[in-house]
């Protein structure tokens, strides 16, 4: 599995009326991106905010398609887009999850600034951003339940398993 950085500049299109619906789909007219052809559904894709105020990694998702090609922007050249659906989003209110500053402690010589979209992001530059991005499961638990007593903590995690398997339950 590949991974992919794309950029959206804040002050040319409000991607947080789009990020909303859980997904960048072919009616939203995809999204802009360089590496089309080395993109495969299920890859990694991160992006970034790019611009004075907060840049970094707001987003993480998955390539889920691909749309025709577009113009990004009015007066702009036609561009392939691709589809993905979001997994990570940072809160409008506590932009990013990863800073810029960070992104280049990760790799310095990665095109973390790049004016494209859809750059290809090193593997294991990709790990490291991953781990960064999306913390382990326990680490998430703690963060969600660790200030509930001990009792309820268990009460809720049984409520999740039981919820998690009548889901998948209703997939058979």
């Amino acid at each position: 599995m590949a991974s992919f950085l794309a950029q959206w500049n804040p002050d040319r299109c409000d991607g947080y009326a789009a990020f909303a619906a859980g997904s960048i789909g072919d009616a939203d007219g995809g999204w802009s991106f360089a590496a089309h052809k080395a993109a495969k559904i299920g890859d990694d894709i991160y992006l970034r905010r790019s611009g004075a105020d907060r840049p970094g990694i707001v987003l993480r998702g998955r390539i889920s398609g691909f749309s025709k090609p577009t113009p990004s922007f009015e007066g702009q050249r036609v561009s392939p887009r691709v589809c993905f659906d979001i997994e990570q989003l940072a809160h409008e209110d506590s932009l990013p999850l990863v800073s810029d500053a960070k992104l280049f402690e990760i790799d310095p010589d990665q095109a973390w600034r790049s004016q494209s979209s859809g750059i290809s992001i090193r593997p294991e530059t990709a790990a490291k951003l991953h781990r960064l991005v999306a913390p382990p499961v326990a680490d998430r638990l703690e963060a969600a339940l660790g200030g509930l007593p001990i009792i309820e903590q268990i009460a809720a995690l049984t409520r999740l398993a039981a919820d998690k398997a009548t889901s998948l339950e209703l997939r058979q």
